[in-house]
């Protein structure tokens, strides 16, 4: 998937052109250095011509998401607009690095990321349609039902069909899809991340909830006890679901995952921390997808250390039974 960056010059509306950064799995390990951050490669401008965009915030790249994709994917080129930060007031379902290797594994074929500028959030809906025909020249537009745009939100999917509709470009509106009656929506499964209900969560996800970081180098404690983990440095704009321990896989294997402040230990800073049932390896430095299944129980204070590393033995012979026999949404295969 083609990555290109589209800013203004001098907070001019429609002043810059997209321009060709360079391939999904470059930015991605720029992503991972040094927080996306990064120059474009060159000068050359994205054509987008006679190819389809998708709008919206895509956050979770949830099961509406994709069939809204695959809208998409009929007319042949397709890619995605994004922004360059988090421009809701909510924690993410998938951050940039997530979202960007998702939409590669699902066949985008570009994502062009946009500055979030006060000039692009002072624009009226006529002159983001104006952005659409004149600086991207597409020549088709997929969105949902419930799309907003434009200063304050706006404009609505109604206003998008008819404005884009005016300036030559086709666009399609995505019908809602359901689950028992009611719309898929990030917000619903943003609440079942935070209630804990992972299960119900992966369900309208598509996938098990992935939480993508380095690991670094932690306290040891783990290692101390005869249970390795890896520290896995998140990012803090992610949703982590509530303090506890958690089945679920990294690399392909299964895994006891710990998220929470360790109270047995007095830890201060709240820590994702991943036990790989039969790993024998070194993580350190790399980064890692942590896939979440189901919460086993709650973090607590153990009396001792000997109190607790019975419980982790009983956490690992849980996942270790539950292998293979559920699938990410907790239910028998």
């Amino acid at each position: 998937m083609e990555i290109y960056f589209y800013c203004e010059f001098n907070g001019c509306k429609n002043s810059g052109i997209p321009v060709f950064f360079g391939e999904s799995h470059e930015f991605l390990d720029i992503i991972k250095e040094n927080s996306g951050a990064a120059a474009a490669a060159g000068i050359t401008p994205g054509d987008f011509s006679e190819t389809t965009i998708c709008l919206g915030y895509f956050d979770g790249v949830h099961l509406a998401h994709r069939a809204l994709f695959e809208r998409a994917k009929k007319h042949g080129r397709w890619g995605v607009l994004l922004f360059d930060r988090n421009t809701k007031d909510v924690p993410l379902l998938t951050t940039q690095y997530e979202k960007i290797k998702i939409l590669s594994e699902l066949g985008a074929d570009y994502a062009i990321i946009a500055e979030f500028s006060e000039k692009f959030m002072q624009r009226t809906p006529e002159e983001f349609a104006d952005f659409l025909k004149d600086t991207l020249k597409v020549s088709r537009v997929v969105a949902g039902y419930d799309y907003r745009f434009g200063c304050k939100a706006s404009g609505d999917s109604d206003m998008l069909s008819r404005l884009c509709q005016d300036r030559g470009i086709l666009v399609e509106i995505a019908e809602p899809e359901c689950d028992g009656g009611e719309p898929i929506k990030s917000t619903k499964i943003r609440k079942y991340i935070e209630s804990g209900n992972i299960p119900s969560a992966n369900h309208l996800l598509g996938y098990a909830y992935t939480v993508s970081g380095v690991v670094e180098k932690g306290f040891g404690n783990g290692r101390k006890m005869g249970f390795p983990t890896a520290n896995v440095a998140y990012n803090f704009e992610k949703l982590l679901p509530p303090d506890g321990v958690y089945r679920g896989s990294v690399l392909g294997k299964s895994a006891v995952i710990n998220i929470g402040k360790n109270p047995t230990f007095d830890a201060k800073e709240r820590t994702l921390e991943v036990h790989l049932v039969d790993f024998d390896g070194d993580l350190y430095d790399e980064q890692i997808d942590v896939q979440l299944y189901e919460k086993l129980r709650d973090d607590i204070k153990f009396e001792t250390v000997d109190e607790l590393i019975k419980q982790i033995e009983q956490d690992i012979e849980k996942v270790r039974k539950n292998y293979g026999k559920k699938n990410f949404n907790g239910n028998d295969l």
